[in-house]
């Protein structure tokens, strides 16, 4: 598992013109003693703002935990909350859903072999869990894209060592309104390959971005994959 340096969440609005060095309008910390870090920051409908990233100065569990922390329009905190248990768990990426709730995805230390599993956290517009997921193999996998699809299920990406064809490979799930595993995809070739973002495109498929080695003219470059509804590459 990673380890960070200790961290406290902090957040700046700033403007700006084409003439002038931006002004910040308000900036705001959110942590404690120990490691805190923000990896997103979505607007939500309120006009308010959430984040989601890592917190071991609030865990639940005794170890890095997920932590989401919701204010209003000017920054202040109206409630946050933690997810985990007693190991690592990671979040470096959420989206607020056409619930009003959020989802979460990251990274979980697996109990049984020490390594990563994806690891994706629903909660209601309160943060109050509704169900939580995890998804490996016996390798390390590493999360990095959710996306809430048309038919209220959600895409995930990332890479993993466990499935596909080299050390690492993109790793594409779907996974139902509940959680529920749809289907899983590989994308890579003999080398590292790795997805670190995600998104639906207009005629309901996917495109995922990230690098690739397997299939670089150098040591490594851009890659972007198209896919349709189910998974399948264009």
């Amino acid at each position: 598992m990673r380890t960070f340096g200790t961290l406290t969440i902090f957040m700046m609005i700033v403007c700006s013109n084409s003439f002038a060095q931006p002004d910040s309008l308000w900036s705001r910390t959110f942590g404690g003693s120990s490691q805190d870090g923000a990896s997103y920051v979505e607007q939500t409908d309120d006009g308010g703002f959430v984040l989601a990233g890592h917190t071991w100065s609030h865990s639940v569990g005794g170890a890095l935990d997920f932590w989401l922390v919701k204010t209003d329009v000017n920054g202040d905190s109206m409630w946050s909350q933690a997810y985990g248990d007693s190991v690592d768990e990671i979040c470096m990426t959420a989206q607020q859903t056409s619930d009003g709730g959020y989802i979460l995805a990251g990274m979980k230390e697996s109990i049984s072999n020490v390594e990563d599993d994806f690891w994706l956290v629903k909660t209601d517009m309160n943060g109050d869990t509704l169900w939580t997921r995890s998804c490996g193999g016996v390798d390390r996998e590493e999360c990095y894209g959710v996306v809430e699809t048309n038919d209220g299920g959600f895409a995930v990406a990332g890479f993993t060592e466990s499935f596909g064809a080299g050390n690492e490979d993109i790793w594409l799930l779907k996974v139902s309104s509940s959680g529920d595993s749809l289907w899983s995809r590989t994308f890579g070739g003999a080398l590292n390959d790795r997805c670190y973002a995600l998104i639906q495109t207009s005629d309901g498929g996917l495109v995922l971005a990230g690098i690739t080695r397997s299939f670089s003219t150098n040591s490594s470059d851009f890659w972007l994959v198209k896919t349709n509804a189910s998974g399948d590459s264009l």
